[in-house]
């Protein structure tokens, strides 16, 4: 009796041990299919979004809070067009990457990615709303949907102007004279920051290499409200020592102004240019030119040979 008593004891005992295991391995089941607190939120961080029409592909991204019970938590969006201009369809403004079928599984990387269609018409902003819907795994935000906005970039032409150009003017002599110059924002991403829709970049100068690491480098003061350009006077060309003029001194030139019917020169005017509405020809005053001067740290030391005047810039084809 007692051996019986301890067997059924001993059994009870297994059963019991049998169904804590039991409910440990459903519970364990349960943490292996709940992967966060369910307390997703998906929406957009900001209510507008502006990108440039040259801007290329670009992302807006999904701002997701917390953490869905089971990944991935699933979404899709919807484009609508709100002023479109001149366009009928926003598929002639911009093509997306995605449209459905987005995941999140918790890396918190999610955009909206799609290409912006550049065009060389004049036009004011376009603009389009990008909304969250068919959302799965989460709630939505208080935002739900953004407004993006393509700035016309023809009305401000200042990187169109980049590029190869040929600079054509009137010698000393009379005779006509051309080089090559490169238009840029700067030289670094450093230097077209810092110019940005203010300075443009002019590399290069009537041909001449001066030194094995520098070509003359001129100026060109940009207002897209006046439309209109000017070669600064005063600014310095080439680094101390670039070129040696044979007149003492740590030698370097400086852009001038030149006036040949006043046989003057200054550096503290600039020479007023405009471009033509196919960004292909910058035209500056006639009559008046840009010239150089030599400086050292003594002052100004000789007017020399580069000067132009009646001056135009053809873009290379």
């Amino acid at each position: 009796m007692k051996i019986f008593r301890t067997i059924i004891l001993a059994s009870v005992a297994a059963f019991t041990a049998l169904s804590l295991v039991s409910c440990d391995l459903t519970r364990f089941g349960e943490k292996e299919t709940k992967h966060g607190d369910g307390d997703a939120v998906v929406g957009f961080a900001q209510n507008t979004y502006t990108f440039k029409e040259s801007a290329g592909i670009v992302r807006v991204p999904v701002d997701i809070a917390g953490s869905p019970l089971n990944y991935p938590l699933t979404f899709d969006v919807k484009a609508e067009a709100v002023d479109l201009v001149d366009l009928s369809n926003l598929n002639d403004l911009v093509l997306f990457t995605q449209t459905t079928g987005f995941n999140d599984y918790g890396n918190g990387n999610v955009y909206v990615e799609f290409k912006i269609k550049d065009d060389t018409e004049i036009n004011e902003d376009r603009s389009f709303k990008i909304s969250i819907v068919n959302l799965q795994g989460g709630n939505l935000a208080d935002m739900t949907e953004t407004t993006v906005v393509i700035k016309d970039n023809d009305n401000n032409p200042y990187e169109k102007l980049w590029g190869d150009w040929v600079f054509h003017g009137t010698k000393r002599d009379g005779s006509a004279g051309e080089f090559s110059v490169n238009i840029s924002g700067g030289f670094t991403d450093e230097d077209v920051e810092a110019n940005a829709d203010k300075i443009l970049v002019c590399w290069g100068a009537e041909g001449y290499q001066w030194s094995d690491d520098h070509t003359p480098v001129w100026y060109m003061s940009y207002d897209a409200d006046a439309m209109q350009l000017a070669i600064l006077g005063g600014k310095q060309m080439t680094v101390p020592g670039a070129v040696d003029w044979g007149l003492g001194g740590n030698q370097y030139v400086v852009s001038c102004y030149w006036d040949p019917a006043a046989g003057t020169v200054s550096d503290k005017v600039d020479l007023v240019g405009t471009w033509d509405k196919d960004l292909t020809t910058i035209t500056f005053t006639p009559g008046v030119g840009f010239g150089a001067m030599i400086y050292n740290e003594t002052g100004w030391l000789k007017y020399t040979w580069f000067t132009y005047h009646t001056i135009t810039l053809t873009r290379k084809k």
